[in-house]
């Protein structure tokens, strides 16, 4: 420090403060000393080690004791700040936890995941489903492609009557033109599913001809049969209800020790529309087996008499096929067909599948008849023989 020089003011070295070098001539009022004990209590941040020590006077600038001072304020209040948000976070933290207890805090996975089994439950339906379509699809493909009636035998069940009807309705070295893809499945039912029982169906719906719209006009002496039909009349009215007429095949499968096998007897009634041929035109001592829907009727016919109920059987393929067949009250069909009964009790009508053999009479003229009543459902496919007994009490024996 230079002496005998007046007061110069200059930058301080440390804190780059403006500071003025004192007066030589100028007594000071207080010793460096008062100075740092004044500075000391402003600032009582400052450790007890400054107060001890006397030279701070001359390392430290007041200034740069007041800027030491605020960084220490700053300092603590950051501080402060941060403990206040860490305890923050904390607590919200903790809430969502208890909020949650199901949330393993560990892994931060659940602790109850979704069962496994059941996924593998609903894998294995799936695969059970494609699985019956698979083999259904295959064993209908072969029974029609087969062109005798030997090798048609290995695809379907084999009830009685079954090879006689494949013979008259599927002729030797001929393909069956059914195409397969125009068959489709069909989800049936699940308790069908679970007896092994499956089906697929083809359906052609009514195609329309316009014969029907523009048919030949028959002449007085053609309709009262006094001259011959010429051949376009002919000719349309043979012709008239083949291309409207609606086709629609059930092909039922059910699962055996062998595989899945077809029931080649709704196949062929489907197919070939057997029944309505059958009912409409009377064949004397003929008689047929049909897998049919059966349900109580009102006929007028016999609406006085006492000793019958009529019932109505249907063809299954085409519930628009029906006869009306009166039965004995007192019969042993009527008792097995007992509780299909609605005339006379409080209940709704009812409609139940059966395979049924029916048969024309030999009398003259020959009626239409129930011959036996052989089961529920289809034979070999749900239905079995025995399984149509009469109830131990019969219902409503009289309308």
């Amino acid at each position: 420090m230079l002496v005998g020089l007046p007061p110069t003011t200059a930058p301080c070295p440390h804190c780059g403060a403006s500071v003025t070098s004192p007066d030589p001539n100028v007594v000071p009022a207080s010793t460096p000393q008062d100075s740092v004990d004044d500075l000391l209590e402003e600032a009582p941040e400052v450790s007890a080690s400054v107060q001890d020590d006397a030279s701070l006077s001359e390392v430290f600038h007041p200034e740069e004791l007041k800027a030491v001072t605020n960084k220490s304020n700053r300092s603590a209040i950051l501080t402060s700040v941060i403990m206040l948000l860490l305890a923050g976070g904390i607590v919200i933290w903790l809430a969502i936890q208890w909020q949650n207890p199901e949330v393993d805090t560990k892994n931060l996975t659940t602790v109850n995941p979704p069962p496994v089994f059941e996924k593998n439950k609903v894998e294995q339906k799936n695969e059970e489903g494609k699985d019956w379509q698979k083999q259904a699809k295959q064993v209908l493909g072969d029974f029609l492609a087969a062109r005798t009636t030997r090798e048609k035998m290995q695809y379907v069940i084999p009830n009685k009557g079954v090879a006689e009807d494949l013979t008259s309705y599927f002729p030797e070295g001929e393909m069956t033109d059914t195409p397969l893809a125009s068959f489709h499945f069909h989800d049936g039912h699940k308790k069908d599913h679970e007896r092994g029982i499956f089906l697929m169906r083809y359906r052609r719906a009514a195609q329309g001809n316009t014969g029907e719209h523009f048919p030949p006009i028959s002449s007085l002496e053609t309709t009262t049969e006094q001259e011959a039909i010429p051949l376009i009349e002919a000719a349309s009215r043979l012709d008239k209800a083949r291309p409207s007429s609606p086709l629609l095949i059930n092909a039922f499968f059910k699962k055996t020790k062998d595989g899945l096998k077809l029931d080649s007897s709704v196949f062929i009634q489907g197919k070939f529309r057997i029944f309505k041929a059958f009912t409409e035109y009377a064949q004397p001592g003929r008689s047929k087996i049909f897998r049919v829907i059966v349900s109580e009727t009102f006929s007028h016919a016999h609406r006085d008499d006492d000793s019958h109920r009529v019932y109505q059987i249907s063809d299954f393929s085409y519930p628009q096929d029906f006869v009306n067949l009166p039965i004995e009250v007192n019969s042993t069909v009527a008792s097995i067909l007992s509780p299909l009964n609605w005339r006379g009790a409080n209940k709704p009508v009812s409609h139940r599948t059966a395979t049924v053999e029916l048969m024309w009479s030999d009398t003259f003229p020959s009626r239409l008849e129930l011959k036996e009543f052989l089961c529920w459902e289809f034979i070999g496919v749900g239905g079995e023989l025995g399984n149509a007994k009469p109830p131990l009490k019969a219902e409503g024996k009289t309308p």
